[in-house]
């Protein structure tokens, strides 16, 4: 099959370009697995810190209410209330961040605000007792338990959370640094493999360039000098071996006639020597 020079430039090219898309694609899926693992790092951290700023409004509301049914203060009482506040903000802040950014997490975490309500229900109910009709009630029904069994529901279901947050951020961390790792071998062997790579075929095509021209330019030089024995190589397909048959034909051509010239300098008048086109004032010469 015939390979032109045009072809042989343009598919050392194609393959470079094919190489260097080879890598980049390679490079990209890795950097891309790093920042996927970067990113759910970073929102298992975010998950586990709302979770437990909601876990510690709770207990702050909690603290607050006892602090109150035991001793009275409204001091207490106001900071219950302004802790039930903060448990209703940290608690959408919370089912927010996971309704954009972790819907499975959300659905493990469905039945939390219920029980979040049923608690602090439960705390306003025992406070609104120690104002009604003292210490002695409050402290009655807080007595119950039930104010602890849902907490301790809600801190079980909390925390379990949290575990699990914090587990899949060690993981996604370890998943990150792989995808690192992988990432930076990636770049650094591809871009050595692409440097070697285009180095051997420019080195490549740049040889046969050169030693095809150095070998047209000698033959030149010898029969400028009248050595018409010059040999002349063809070792490809292009437009260079088209170039080296044309010097091939040139000096065949010049060898014929020069044999004519001998044998007309011997006197040998009949030699005839052909024309080779309208434009060759060489072979019309002799025919002349």
């Amino acid at each position: 099959m015939r390979y032109t020079v045009g072809a042989k430039l343009g598919g050392a090219f194609g393959l470079s370009l094919l190489f260097l898309g080879t890598i980049g694609a390679a490079s990209y899926h890795s950097t891309t697995q790093l920042i996927e693992a970067t990113d759910q790092a970073t929102h298992s951290q975010q998950s586990a810190a709302k979770m437990d700023a909601l876990l510690q409004a709770l207990m702050q509301a909690e603290s607050n209410s006892r602090a109150f049914i035991v001793g009275g203060d409204r001091t207490y009482q106001d900071a219950f209330e302004a802790a039930a506040k903060r448990v209703s903000t940290t608690q959408d802040d919370l089912f927010g961040y996971l309704r954009s950014h972790d819907p499975e997490r959300l659905r493990q975490l469905e039945p939390l605000p219920a029980l979040i309500a049923q608690k602090v229900a439960i705390d306003r109910e025992e406070v609104a007792l120690r104002e009604s009709r003292g210490p002695d009630a409050a402290i009655q029904a807080f007595k119950t338990g039930r104010g602890r069994e849902v907490a301790a529901q809600i801190r079980h279901r909390i925390q379990a959370g949290e575990k699990e947050e914090v587990e899949g951020m060690f993981r996604e961390a370890a998943d990150g640094q792989i995808a690192g790792r992988a990432a930076h071998m990636v770049i650094g062997l591809g871009t050595f493999l692409a440097i070697f790579f285009v180095s051997v075929l420019s080195f490549q095509l740049t040889r046969h360039f050169t030693d095809t021209l150095a070998a047209l330019q000698h033959a030149t030089l010898e029969i400028e000098r009248g050595n018409l024995q010059v040999a002349i190589p063809i070792s490809t397909d292009d437009e260079f071996a088209d170039l080296s048959r044309s010097f091939r034909s040139m000096v065949s051509d010049l060898k014929e006639r020069a044999q004519a010239a001998r044998q007309i300098s011997r006197g040998e008048l009949d030699v005839r020597v052909g024309a080779r086109g309208p434009d060759d004032e060489f072979g019309a010469a002799f025919e002349s």
